[in-house]
């Protein structure tokens, strides 16, 4: 009876050793599982808008923040941020990883973005404040960081997504951010962290999986530093959209294109002679343009001869002549369009014509647009024609009135 009972124990002792040893081996697992730290160090180049809020891209490991509903396999990670004014966030840029698994470099999972209010206690995340947001591959913005070519250390990637609206933070309250990849384990997704420096509080964690079913500082997970997770909040940047139109005509005296946009400014032209005159659009902003209309009048002093490009379209409707031209663009910053316009000098004499011209192109949700004029001044051939002398003083008389009065005297005018 008394060596049963000791068999016995022997039996226990050992089933629970068995046991114990099952259990400090799942322990090391999850531990493996819930955190890279210290293997990797690096720093992305960062979120290319105008940042208003800089966690810092500096990373030192990888947090696990992953969701499989089949497992069940959940981690997340947040981290706080606020404003001193208030702030509208359009951009979340970030460094995402992926570790554990043969094709731990060969993912690219949906990632989940939730921003939260602070609990009040500013220690940890309340409730819902925006979100969630999720995005598919080809929705975010990926650039190879690091790859260890070790599924154990993991690969990095500066992630960057815009945010469905921009979402508007109040001044002075605190909130949380949370990024969360979506797939199935292996291999696992995780958010990189640093050591230094820490903003505000440092970043909190929570998992039924790993046993924290309520939000813990990271120091808490795995003692004992402090953890700041890597992540950028950029504002939309300013659009800037803008088109300029300048219209000038060839003066054949000069053999120059002259800006002739006031009626003092007009060039002299014989009636009866062809004249030329130049559309010259420009992008002069950063935003491309789209959809650019280019619409010409001219005052029937001038006669439509043809247009280079051809107008899409051309009409006479007393006292004007109409061009259209259409362009579908992109039009892109500094690029620029001419457009040359053959007309035919009909007159009368001593009458002021002009060529006008309106563009009209989209930029920035809004259309831009731009005039010019550009003025002649018609002049009939006289008795000088055949002098080239008095037929250069003729066709620039504006200059030199007392000039007009002779040759008027003359009868040569």
């Amino acid at each position: 009876m008394k060596n049963k009972f000791l068999g016995f124990i022997v039996l226990f002792v050992a089933i629970a050793m068995v046991f114990s040893s099952f259990g400090i081996a799942n322990t090391q697992i999850k531990k493996d599982q819930i955190e890279i730290n210290t293997f990797n160090q690096g720093t992305a180049n960062g979120a290319r808008g105008i940042v208003v809020w800089d966690n810092r891209m500096n990373y030192d490991g990888i947090c696990s923040a992953q969701y499989d509903e089949a497992v069940p396999f959940e981690s997340e990670c947040a981290d706080d941020f606020h404003f001193e004014e208030d702030t509208e966030v359009f951009d979340v840029h970030w460094i995402g990883a992926y570790w554990n698994g043969d094709n731990y470099n060969q993912v690219h999972w949906p990632w989940e973005i939730i921003f939260y209010y602070d609990d009040g206690s500013g220690t940890e995340p309340g409730n819902i404040y925006a979100g969630p947001f999720q995005y598919e591959k080809n929705e975010y913005d990926e650039t190879l960081i690091e790859d260890t070519g070790n599924p154990n250390y993991g690969i990095y990637y500066e992630i960057s997504v815009e945010l469905p609206e921009n979402i508007l933070f109040s001044a002075c309250n605190k909130y949380w951010i949370s990024i969360q990849g979506i797939g199935d384990v292996p291999p696992q997704s995780g958010w990189a962290f640093h050591y230094n420096p820490i903003k505000l509080e440092e970043a909190v964690f929570r998992s039924d999986y790993f046993g924290f079913p309520d939000w813990v500082p990271w120091s808490e997970v795995d003692p004992p530093d402090d953890r700041d997770l890597c992540f950028q909040l950029t504002e939309k940047e300013p659009c800037n959209a803008s088109i300029d139109a300048e219209k000038n005509v060839w003066d054949n005296s000069t053999q120059k294109w002259i800006d002739a946009d006031i009626e003092l400014k007009a060039i002299d032209v014989l009636i009866c002679t062809d004249v030329t005159f130049k559309i010259v659009i420009q992008n002069n902003e950063t935003e491309n343009l789209t959809n650019l209309l280019i619409r010409d009048k001219m005052h029937n002093t001038l006669e439509f001869k043809s247009g280079d490009p051809d107008p899409d379209e051309v009409y006479y409707k007393e006292p004007f002549w109409y061009m259209t031209w259409f362009f579908p663009g992109p039009l892109h910053s500094n690029e620029t369009i001419e457009i040359n316009i053959t007309a035919h000098v009909i007159g009368p004499h001593r009458s002021y014509g002009f060529n006008y011209a309106l563009v009209e192109a989209e930029g920035c949700d809004e259309t831009v647009s731009d005039d010019d004029y550009c003025w002649i001044h018609c002049l009939k051939k006289s008795k000088s024609a055949n002098h080239p002398l008095l037929a250069w003083f003729e066709q620039h008389l504006n200059m030199f009135p007392l000039l007009q009065k002779l040759l008027k005297l003359i009868e040569l005018f």
